[in-house]
């Protein structure tokens, strides 16, 4: 499937089909064609692909896991579920949106996002004040207590 020989530590890997696995290496190591290889093997072997869930960090390898899956797997690709972490993370929160007090079409801010929110706020003319506010309000949130977090703490 793959134009390139897997070494013997990434075929340990492929070959490893019961139970996840966390494959940790640097970049341009060839973990994504690792993994999507590890699913075509588990498919041959009988594993059903809706058992499947591979989750990356970055879009480009999600994007590029479904490329190959799409290819080496037709007909199964369809049921693998493949995802970003982050992606997986807000799949789960609209699934329980209700349950957890939030509406199905909430909103993720990214970091461009949430500058134009913070300069729509604040009624800032100058980009450059934005981030520095943001990052002001990173570090109120990370020395805050979880009671001071609380949409029920007064306001001094």
């Amino acid at each position: 499937m793959f134009q390139f020989q897997f070494n013997s530590e990434q075929q340990q890997i492929i070959n490893h089909i019961s139970g996840a696995i966390l494959v940790i290496a640097p970049v341009g190591t060839g973990k994504t064609s690792v993994l999507s290889e590890r699913v075509v093997c588990a498919i041959k072997n009988g594993i059903s692909a809706h058992k499947i869930l591979c989750i990356t960090f970055t879009n480009r390898a999600a994007q590029e896991m479904n490329k190959c899956l799409a290819q080496a797997c037709p007909d199964e690709f369809r049921y693998i579920t493949i995802k970003t972490f982050h992606g997986l993370c807000a799949s789960m929160l609209r699934i329980e949106a209700r349950q957890i007090g939030l509406p199905v079409d909430f909103v993720i801010y990214d970091n461009e996002d949430c500058q134009e929110l913070v300069k729509e706020v604040f009624d800032l003319s100058k980009d450059k004040d934005a981030p520095r506010i943001l990052s002001d309000l990173a570090t109120c949130k990370t020395q805050a207590s979880a009671e001071q977090l609380s949409l029920n703490y007064p306001l001094e």
